[in-house]
C-alpha cells in the first residue's frame, strides 16, 4: 500500500482509507493508516471513523488525540465521523478470515471437517469476547436470498428458529450455514451513542 500511495504522491494523490479494524484493534489499524501517510508522504483521509464493539467504546478521546498528535508531527490527515449506531455488511465478516480464504468450495470443506469447524468456532467465540461481547444479539440478517424469510431478524431469533435454541453454539451454527448457503447481508448494531 506503501509503494501504491508513493505513486499517488507524485501525481498530487490522496490516500483515503477504510482502515482494517474499527474495533478492539483500532489503534493497531489507526498506526497503519499513519504509517502509510507518513512513508509515502501523501495527505491521507480516513473514511468514517467508528468505534464498533465495547472493548472499543469509550476510546474516542484516545482515538482524536493520536490523530491530532499525527497532524501536530506534520502529516496531512483529515477524517470523517461515520454518523450512525449501526454498520451494514457481510455477514461472513463475523467468521475468521483464514475459515473463509479461497473458493466458497474451500470454505464448505473446512465447515464440513469437524477438526476445522471446530476450530473455527472456537475462534469466533474469542473474537466475540475480545469485542467485549457474549453473542450476536447485535447482528440482524438484512438479506438472505436463499431463506428470505429470516431478512429482518437477529441472529439469536434464528438460531431459535432453526435449532430451538438461541444459545452461542446454535448462533455460531446459523452463521456457518448461511455462510455455506451463499451469505448474508446484515446490520450490526455495534456502536455507542455516546461515542458518537
Amino acid at each position: 500500500i506503501v509503494a501504491l500511495a508513493k505513486v499517488a504522491a507524485a501525481h498530487d494523490g490522496v490516500y483515503a482509507s477504510h482502515i482494517r479494524s474499527e474495533t478492539h484493534r483500532i489503534f493497531g489499524a489507526l498506526e497503519e493508516f499513519l504509517t502509510v501517510a507518513r512513508e509515502a508522504k501523501i495527505p491521507a483521509e480516513l473514511s468514517h471513523i467508528k468505534l464498533s464493539g465495547p472493548s472499543a467504546w469509550g476510546k474516542g478521546k484516545e482515538v482524536l488525540a493520536l490523530l491530532d498528535k499525527a497532524r501536530a508531527e506534520g502529516l496531512r490527515i483529515t477524517h470523517d465521523q461515520y454518523s450512525y449506531t449501526a454498520s451494514s455488511t457481510s455477514l461472513g465478516q463475523l467468521i475468521p478470515d483464514e475459515a473463509r480464504e479461497g473458493t466458497r468450495a474451500d470454505y464448505a470443506k473446512r465447515v464440513a471437517d469437524a477438526v476445522q469447524k471446530g476450530a473455527i468456532q472456537e475462534k469466533m467465540k474469542a473474537m466475540l469476547s475480545a469485542s467485549g461481547r457474549k453473542g450476536y444479539d447485535y447482528a440482524v440478517i438484512a438479506h438472505y436470498r436463499h431463506d428470505p424469510s429470516i431478512n429482518g431478524k437477529s441472529v439469536p431469533a434464528v438460531a431459535k428458529l432453526w435449532h430451538g435454541s438461541d444459545a452461542l453454539d446454535q448462533q455460531i451454527e446459523v452463521v456457518l450455514e448461511i455462510e455455506k448457503q451463499g451469505g448474508a447481508s446484515a446490520v450490526f448494531h455495534g456502536m455507542n451513542e455516546a461515542d458518537l
